[in-house]
């Protein structure tokens, strides 16, 4: 993990000044500016260290919202370029966003003394909030409003901005490169002066980058399309460029990365106690969670879905030697009927499905059955929906032998070998044994392969959980519990997206991390120590699972050649992985690793295991599984060496198998991450 993808959270005045020292060794020309206290309200100028990423409201919602305008990245991934782009100009961002005017202007009110600048999209309040245009023309802080779309070239009520006029320049029309663009102009302009009122009559708004203070309002001659003045984005996006940079710094220093923020790597003694970081900004009390809304589907497409997904299980009928299959675990009635938004964790419904029947029938109750109907309308699906006060037992004998005291079902209904002992019971009782055939797997083994609708859902899940680690990274330090990180990292995670946790976060420390489903509890963070962090968001129906390292200062030689032996594993498998090869194989692999570099015997679980709508799924990594893996499987690959009674780590990738092998959905790194 490089540092300039996680060096976000510090602030404080205590945590600027190490932040500083930071600066001044990776771009002592940038550290060596000073901020001008003294510059009137109507004109800025200052060296940069820290910049604020502020985006205002409907921005969580990037990915989803209006694709064809604003494109299908995420929030995160935005947030992610910026901050890499910026980390290798040598400057410190940190991100935010959010849907409440009011936090938008405590955010900006707060900014002097802890940011140098602010790259800004206020999104609608652009053309109405009065209240942000007052924060930012009360801060002695430079801000450049930001648009990804060019507003000008849209409805006549966008081309209105009323915070324009108070901040230095506005950039339009660029995507996420003009964040970058803005980011430039801070760092580049000699002379930060406001746009100031009426800058529509002096400026050339028709342009994508207006610059208060030169000449004609544009970029200085010479400037190229991908770059604004020294630092080029050339052919590349901005996340590949600072991607590219930060990588080769590692690569050519061969030393772990520091947060930026922490205390310099270079000076630390193993074991040691890292430069304090000043206490992390809490997160509003009021803040509310933000909806998770699916990503856009074609009209029908859904209810599409639902049709081939149950046509499968028909076409399964007659080889499992039965006329029907009733089936009861909620998730594979969420994925056979394709519809978002409704099913919970109760066990509530059963849904039939039968040979040569056009539509499957879902029993439910009252509780559900208004919602599922008005899914199924909305989707144009077939799903007929039946809500009678009965046992599900009673419903499936029902509909398979008619409601007469003497019908008789004189086929064999497939039931899952997962209902409870109880429930077989009573179905036993109502069809008779030789009338029931069991089932394994098999609407999960059909989950098994992802659709491409699915892997979208999957990576925007990723997304928000790389979101969250970037964020708890900046907001953890030694003194804190394994709990108190928990909290925060699982409020990250709902505030931004998320619609609840794919399972309960895994936060370890010290010796707790050599126990692989350690439980967070009051032990203390201290100084020399590794954290294990296993975590995951669930967001539009489908789980994301990770699991990554921090390293507590320094690490001692065991620790540091155990996440290196560990990386080696994780990569090796990863670069192995291809359809063909069986579970076994791979990890066995990872085994063969572990040994290798002294550790044999010291995972004792899996290699992986599949995720989608549930954290487990099929197929698994494991010495059991001699089933090759097929296009579309996705699995986690995580090995992890645990020494009880010293520490543990995991490092853990979820991703999807393709045609010419393994394509993680994360966006970290495997770099050493050091606090």
């Amino acid at each position: 993990m490089a540092a300039s993808r996680v060096g976000r959270a510090v602030g404080g005045s205590e945590g600027m000044r190490a932040e500083a020292r930071h600066a001044e060794r990776v771009c002592p020309a940038v550290a060596r500016g000073a901020y001008n206290e003294g510059k009137p309200k109507g004109e800025v100028s200052m060296q940069m260290h820290r910049i604020l990423l502020l985006n205002g409201p409907n921005m969580n919602m990037l990915g989803v919202r209006e694709p064809g305008v604003y494109g299908s990245g995420t929030l995160a991934d935005l947030e992610r370029t910026v901050v890499d782009y910026a980390a290798a100009r040598g400057v410190a961002v940190r991100a935010r966003q959010s849907n409440s005017e009011a936090e938008l202007v405590d955010a900006i009110q707060e900014s002097p003394g802890f940011f140098d600048g602010i790259v800004y999209n206020p999104g609608a309040h652009t053309h109405y909030s009065y209240a942000l245009r007052d924060a930012v023309a009360a801060v002695n802080v430079p801000v450049v409003e930001v648009h990804i779309s060019n507003v000008n070239e849209r409805e006549a009520f966008r081309s209105v901005s009323v915070i324009a006029p108070v901040c230095i320049a506005q950039v339009k029309g660029l995507g996420v490169e003009g964040y970058c663009r803005a980011v430039d102009i801070l760092l580049d302009a000699p002379e930060l002066v406001r746009l100031g009122e009426g800058y529509e009559q002096r400026y050339p708004v028709v342009q994508p980058v207006i610059v208060a203070g030169r000449p004609d309002g544009v970029e200085p001659d010479g400037a190229t399309a991908g770059a604004f003045a020294p630092a080029a984005i050339g052919a590349t996006t901005a996340a590949a460029a600072a991607s590219a940079s930060v990588a080769a710094a590692a690569a050519a220093t061969a030393k772990p990365v520091p947060v930026a923020g922490a205390a310099d790597a270079e000076d630390a003694v193993p074991g040691t106690e890292p430069a304090p970081a000043a206490a992390p900004e809490p997160a509003p009390a009021d803040a509310a969670p933000v909806p998770a809304a699916a990503p856009e589907q074609a009209p029908g497409e859904a209810a599409q879905s639902a049709r081939e997904r149950v046509a499968r299980v028909r076409g399964l009928l007659a080889r499992l030697g039965v006329d029907a299959l009733l089936v009861r675990d909620t998730p594979n009635i969420q994925w056979l009927t394709a519809i978002d938004g409704v099913f919970d964790e109760e066990r509530a419904h059963a849904l039939l499905v039968r040979a040569g029947h056009a539509a499957p029938v879902l029993h439910t109750d009252s509780r559900y059955a208004h919602a599922i109907c008005a899914a199924v309308e909305d989707m144009g699906g077939d799903l007929v929906v039946n809500d009678e006060r009965a046992t599900h037992v009673a419903f499936a004998l029902a509909q398979l032998a008619g409601s007469g005291e003497d019908a008789v079902f004189e086929g064999r209904l497939g039931i899952e070998d997962s209902i409870s002992y109880a429930e077989f019971a009573k179905m036993a009782q109502a069809f008779g044994t030789a009338h029931l055939g069991a089932t394994t797997d098999v609407v999960l083994g059909l989950r098994g392969v992802k659709s491409p609708a699915e892997l979208v859902r999957l990576r925007a899940a990723q997304a928000i959980s790389d979101a969250a680690f970037q964020h708890i990274v900046g907001f953890m330090r030694p003194g804190m519990t394994e709990r108190e990180v928990q909290l925060e990292l699982e409020d990250y995670m709902v505030r931004h997206g998320a619609e609840g946790l794919a399972f309960r976060s895994i936060v370890a420390t010290g010796p707790n991390g050599a126990d692989p489903h350690a439980v967070p509890g009051a032990t203390r963070l201290q100084a020399g120590q590794c954290v294990v962090m296993d975590f995951g968001a669930k967001a539009w129906g489908y789980c994301s699972d990770i699991t990554r390292v921090v390293f507590l200062g320094q690490p001692d030689e065991q620790k540091a050649r155990a996440w290196e032996v560990l990386r080696r594993a994780n990569e090796q498998v990863q670069d192995f992985l291809r359809p063909g090869v069986t579970g076994k194989e791979a990890h066995e692999l990872a085994e063969r690793v572990l040994a290798e570099g002294g550790f044999e015997g010291k995972m004792g679980h899996g290699l992986g295991h599949g995720v989608g709508l549930e954290v487990h799924e099929l197929p698994v990594l494991n010495v059991r599984n001699d089933r090759p893996l097929v296009e579309g499987n996705v699995v986690t690959v995580e090995p992890g060496i645990y020494l009880p009674g010293e520490f543990g780590m995991r490092l853990e990738d979820c991703g999807v198998v393709t045609s010419e092998g393994y394509e993680a959905f994360s966006q970290l790194g495997h770099e050493l991450v050091i606090i």
